[in-house]
């Protein structure tokens, strides 16, 4: 008997692609496909990009390009956010690609490819890879906020999509028969949950509390406006994860007005000011090394100056974590206005 077909899950960027990814990994798992971590030999390997930055598309090609010389003769489907924001960039760069819109059918084009390679796939009646305690639950997906500055929601789409309570609830159970014992609730816009029909993320949160048991939830960016008096009040209950990760955009205090953020389309109306940080003096420049350095005062300063690291490159240095799903993943930090 021939071995299965072997993939490899690969997420960059949010938690959304990271959810999404793990609801593909088990859907491949129960039709008998063997998932493997990013390092080992696959046949199939499907890549979710991101394009939140100009960093994040250059982190996908520079993937793509490392998947392509450590397994060439690996079948590589490229997904996600990149593909949509760049579209005919992709396809002689990768063998599969597949729009943001049409993920749901990777699942089968992996499943055709595996038949065509007259592999054997058995149904597999244990956990096929390592599970975390943390599942990610994606619930809503789409912008409706349509920032000027911002390419995501048309990647994702201009019209928040929620997932259903009673459909969340599903999910949710399913996770806990798993053993998981946190839940991780994500979206592209997840304060727009239920907007849609009337509905208010606090209900959400409500009933999954009511719902899960012994088991944590937390929610991942939720945007300052949407946190509304319900759902801080639910922020008081034990089960409910006490982290708020708000993204904020922030404007330099210069002597120029700010652009008016109106006409960004944000969903508020406001930024964060540099209020509260000392102003610094110009960099001075060495005479004798070229180098510069910002004056501090007294000669603990000056020397705590030399000592300063340099700052980070824009974006952040991309970081691998290990994943339930496929051994590893990466994402790579980005800014939040």
């Amino acid at each position: 008997m021939t071995r299965p077909v072997r993939a490899a899950l690969t997420a960059l960027g949010c938690k959304v692609n990271y959810a999404e990814m793990a609801e593909l990994a088990g859907r491949l798992a129960a039709a008998g496909i063997e998932l493997v971590g990013e390092d080992e030999p696959a046949d199939v390997r499907v890549l979710n990009s991101c394009t939140v930055t100009v960093q994040a598309d250059a982190t996908t090609r520079q993937r793509i390009s490392r998947l392509r010389r450590a397994d060439p003769a690996a079948h590589l489907v490229l997904t996600g956010c990149s593909v949509d924001a760049n579209p005919g960039r992709y396809p002689a760069l990768v063998d599969s690609v597949f729009a943001n819109a049409d993920k749901e059918g990777i699942a089968d084009h992996v499943l055709e490819l595996a038949a065509a390679r007259d592999h054997a796939r058995e149904p597999v009646v244990a956990a096929p890879a390592p599970r975390r305690s943390r599942a990610f639950l994606k619930v809503q997906d789409g912008c409706d906020h349509r920032c000027t500055y911002c390419i995501v929601w048309r990647a994702r789409g201009g019209v928040s999509r929620s997932v259903p309570l009673d459909e969340v609830l599903r999910h949710a159970d399913a996770a806990l028969a798993e053993g998981h014992r946190e839940l991780v609730l994500t979206g592209v816009d997840l304060g727009s949950w239920g907007h849609e029909r009337g509905e208010r993320l606090s209900t959400l949160v409500g009933a999954l509390l009511e719902r899960v048991g012994g088991a944590r939830l937390r929610l991942s960016s939720v945007n300052a406006n949407d946190i509304t008096p319900a759902l801080a009040e639910l922020n008081a209950h034990p089960r409910l994860c006490a982290h708020w990760h708000v993204p904020l955009q922030r404007r330099p205090r210069t002597t120029t007005p700010p652009p008016s953020l109106s006409s960004r389309r944000r969903g508020s109306s406001t930024a964060t000011p540099s209020a509260g940080r000392r102003a610094r003096t110009p960099p001075r420049r060495c005479s004798a090394t070229g180098s510069t350095r910002r004056r501090r005062g007294g000669a603990a300063g000056r020397s705590a100056g030399r000592r300063r690291a340099p700052a980070s490159p824009p974006g952040g240095a991309p970081w691998a974590a290990a994943s339930r799903w496929s051994g590893s993943g990466s994402r790579t930090a980005r800014p939040v206005g």
